[in-house]
């Protein structure tokens, strides 16, 4: 991919470009061993999270408009899992509940990880039981 990078530029879109530019000088054995250390940290983290009743955390750290994200795609998206980027890496499930809206009308709300198979006491919280339907806009 990197080579294609610097020999075609224009075949990829800008911000995705952007996005993988500072992998281009990443060797196959960094990703092995940073596979090894992921894989050293989810074990480490399995054995905290077996004693946690329960982890809530915001799900994004701020609301970007898309002018926002274009100018500068890679800031921004790391900003948007600044709380939860961690899940995917350590294999975690979560689910993100809807919790209000800012007032400019962007929605924003709460992600409960966990272990995978493994029930959370977060599940039992009362406010998390559904009463009524979230609304969805329609998308036709």
């Amino acid at each position: 991919m990197a080579d294609i990078l610097r020999r075609h530029p224009e075949a990829s879109d800008g911000d995705a470009r952007a996005a993988m530019a500072p992998a281009t000088g990443v060797e196959a054995v960094d990703v092995y061993r940073a596979f090894h250390r992921l894989k050293t940290l989810r074990r480490q983290v399995a054995g905290v999270l077996a004693k946690v009743d329960c982890l809530l955390l915001p799900t994004i750290a701020g609301a970007y408009t898309l002018e926002q994200t274009r100018a500068e795609p890679v800031v921004t998206n790391a900003r948007l899992g600044q709380y939860t980027n961690f899940v995917n890496l350590l294999d975690l499930a979560a689910v993100a509940v809807p919790n209000g809206m800012l007032s400019s009308g962007v929605g924003w709300g709460v992600t409960l990880p966990r272990a995978p198979r493994i029930r959370s006491r977060c599940e039992d919280l009362p406010g998390l039981q559904p009463t009524r339907p979230f609304p969805c806009p329609n998308r036709s």
